[in-house]
C-alpha cells in the first residue's frame, strides 16, 4: 500500500471550518510572582476532575518543589499541593498516574540533603488531596524517577536511573505495593561503561513490564541507542533488546507504548545516513523478538523525531517535529499499521510559515486523533496548538491559545475524559514568569433531536433542499440507544466532515450543513450506528 503525504495550511480546511469546538476555560496556576511553573502531566478522572502534576521553581533562593493541582469539569481549582522535601532543595515531578479508586501518584527527584543528595521520590494522594505516602529511594549515590505506572491491583512500578561509584547511570525500575512499601527494585546496566537515562515505562494488559531508555556505550559520547526491557509483575527480568541505528551514531527513544496483544513499540530520533535525523519506530514482540523497524524521512536530509507515540483503533500514531536544513520547523503527525506500513504522514505549517511542533498525542475509540503542541509566527511569539485529525488524516478542528501580546505558550501534554472533552496544559508566560495554563475544549455536536417519539426502524432521509446552496438538513431515527457516526465524503471517497460521533439516545433528529467553505460538486453522507448503514447523495451547487 501507498501513502500519502498531506500538507495542510489551515486556512483552506473545510472540514475544520464545519466541525464545532468551544474553548469553555482557561486555567492559569501560579501563586507568586518570583516563580515559574512548568507541567509534567495531565490525568483525568471518572467524575471529569483534572489533575496537573508539575514543578514550581523560584527565583530566589533558586529551589523548586514538587505541585499538584486538581480541577473540577468547570475549571474550578479544588485544591492545590506542594512537596517539599527533607533536604529543602530541588524537587520535581516528572510523572503522575492514578489508580482505579481515583488516587493520585507522582513520582520524581527530591534533593535529600548533602548525604544522599537527590532520591527517588514517589508520592501518594487520595483525590481529597491528602498525602497518603511517600516513598523515597536512596542509594549512594544520586538517583532519579521520570516515569511511574499502576497496574489493575494497584501496584505502582517507577522507572528511573541510579548513579554508581565509577559515575556511570544505571536503569533503576521499582515496584511498591498499594501501602508504599517496595516489593522490589532492579538495576540494570547494559554495559560496565554504559549510561541510561530518561526512561519511560508502559505495562501490558497482563500487569508486565516495560522499559525504554536511551543508552550511551561509553566509548563514545553520543546517546547512540535504543534499550527496552521487559520486567515480569515479580521483577524478573525477561529480555532486553538494544535498537542501533544504521549510522551508529544518536539513536534516542522518547516514548513507549504497548498494544492488545502485548506487542511493546518505541519511538523518538534516530540519525540516518544522508537523512539527518529520521522519526524511527521499533515493533518488538512480547517475547522480546523485533518485528519491523520503519524510519521516516520527510525529504532530503531534513530531521524528524517522535516525542509522542499512541496505539488506537488498531493503528500506531506518532507526533513530533520535521525541520528543513536551514528551514523552518513543522508539526508532523504519522499513522501506521500494526504491520508496520505507513498509512499517511501530515505536516502542520501554520500561518506565519514558522516554528511548529507537536508535543503529544491522544487517540479516541473511533481512531480520531488529538495533537497538542505550539505554533509561532512573525505577529506573536509560540502559542498553544491543539488540532483533531480525522482518521484519515484531515483537520476537523484547530484552536489555538495566546496568553497574551509577547507571551509564549507551550502545551506539555494532553487529556480527555469520558465526555470527549479535550483539556490541554504547559507553560505560559505572565511577563514575568510562566504559568501552569490548562484549557478546556468541548466538542459540540452538530445534530438535534426533533422528536422525542421512539422510531421502529434506523432511517437516513434525503437531505432538503437538494441540490442546495449553501445549506441544507438532513433527517435520521435511530430506535435503540447506540453510538452513531453521521459522516460526509467526496466523490474521491475522502471524509471531508462529520456531524456526529458519539452515542445518541433513541429518537428523531437532523442535522443543520452549512456548505460556504465547500466547492460545488457531489457528496455522499453516510449513517452507520451497530449494524445499520445507509448511503444518500447530495448536490452543491455555487
Amino acid at each position: 500500500m501507498q501513502y500519502f503525504l498531506i500538507t495542510l495550511i489551515v486556512l483552506f480546511s473545510a472540514a475544520m471550518i464545519h466541525a464545532q469546538v468551544t474553548q469553555e476555560w482557561v486555567a492559569r496556576y501560579n501563586m507568586s510572582a518570583d516563580t515559574t511553573f512548568f507541567p509534567a502531566e495531565i490525568k483525568t478522572d471518572a467524575a471529569g476532575n483534572i489533575y496537573i502534576a508539575g514543578s514550581k521553581v523560584f527565583s530566589n533562593p533558586s529551589t523548586s518543589d514538587c505541585v499538584l493541582l486538581k480541577y473540577n469539569s468547570s475549571g474550578l481549582l479544588q485544591w492545590a499541593r506542594t512537596y517539599n522535601g527533607t533536604g529543602n532543595g530541588n524537587d520535581y515531578i516528572y510523572s503522575m498516574a492514578l489508580d482505579n479508586a481515583g488516587n493520585i501518584y507522582v513520582t520524581g527527584e527530591s534533593y535529600g540533603g548533602p548525604v544522599s543528595i537527590s532520591d527517588c521520590v514517589t508520592l501518594k494522594y487520595d483525590p481529597s488531596g491528602t498525602l497518603l505516602w511517600q516513598a523515597r529511594y536512596n542509594s549512594v549515590y544520586s538517583d532519579y524517577a521520570y516515569s511511574v505506572a499502576v497496574d489493575g491491583l494497584n501496584n505502582i512500578y517507577t522507572a528511573g536511573v541510579t548513579n554508581d561509584v565509577n559515575g556511570n547511570i544505571n536503569l533503576l525500575t521499582i515496584k511498591y505495593n498499594t501501602a508504599g512499601i517496595q516489593l522490589w527494585s532492579d538495576t540494570y546496566t547494559y554495559t560496565d561503561s554504559s549510561r541510561e537515562d530518561f526512561p519511560e515505562i508502559s505495562l501490558n494488559n497482563s500487569n508486565e513490564i516495560y522499559i525504554s531508555t536511551r543508552c550511551r556505550n561509553g566509548s563514545n559520547n553520543r546517546w547512540n541507542n535504543y534499550l527496552t526491557l521487559k520486567y515480569s509483575p515479580a521483577g524478573n527480568r525477561l529480555w532486553s533488546a538494544v535498537y542501533n541505528g544504521p549510522s551508529d551514531s544518536s539513536d534516542i527513544p522518547y516514548c513507549i507504548s504497548t498494544d492488545a496483544a502485548g506487542d511493546v513499540y518505541v519511538s523518538g530520533y534516530s540519525k540516518g545516513i544522508g537523512t539527518g535525523e529520521d522519526a524511527a519506530l521499533v515493533k518488538y514482540s512480547s517475547s522480546g523478538v523485533e518485528q519491523w523497524v520503519r524510519r521516516y524521512n520527510h525529504s532530503g536530509n531534513s530531521n524528524e523525531g517522535s516525542t509522542s507515540v499512541a496505539i488506537g483503533a488498531g493503528y500506531v500514531y506518532l507526533s513530533g517535529q520535521t525541520k528543513q536544513i536551514g528551514g523552518n520547523q513543522d508539526a508532523l503527525l504519522l499513522k501506521y499499521n500494526l504491520n508496520g506500513t505507513l498509512q499517511w504522514a501530515v505536516t502542520y505549517i501554520g500561518p506565519g510559515n514558522d516554528e511548529d511542533g507537536f508535543s503529544d498525542i491522544i487517540v479516541d475509540n473511533a481512531g480520531y486523533i488529538y495533537a497538542g503542541g505550539y505554533t509561532e509566527s512573525a505577529a506573536s511569539l509560540e502559542d498553544y496548538l491543539t488540532i483533531k485529525y480525522t482518521p484519515s488524516g484531515t483537520i476537523q478542528w484547530l484552536k489555538t491559545y495566546e496568553g497574551g501580546i509577547n507571551s509564549e505558550e507551550t502545551i506539555s501534554c494532553i487529556a480527555s475524559d469520558a465526555q470527549n472533552n479535550i483539556f490541554v496544559t504547559g507553560a505560559s508566560y505572565n511577563g514575568n514568569e510562566y504559568d501552569i495554563t490548562t484549557v478546556k475544549y468541548s466538542q459540540v455536536t452538530g445534530v438535534t433531536p426533533v422528536s422525542s417519539e421512539i422510531p421502529k426502524t434506523f432511517s437516513l432521509s434525503q437531505n432538503y433542499p437538494n441540490p442546495f446552496n449553501p445549506s441544507t438538513t438532513i433527517n435520521f431515527s435511530i430506535p435503540v440507544s447506540e453510538h452513531v457516526k453521521l459522516r460526509l465524503f467526496d466523490l474521491l471517497g475522502k471524509e471531508v466532515s462529520v456531524f456526529v460521533n458519539e452515542t445518541l439516545a433513541a429518537g428523531q433528529y437532523k442535522a443543520d450543513f452549512d456548505a460556504s467553505a465547500f466547492s460545488s460538486g457531489v457528496y455522499f453522507y453516510v449513517l452507520e450506528s451497530g449494524s445499520f448503514k445507509e448511503t444518500r447523495k447530495m448536490i452543491l451547487t455555487k
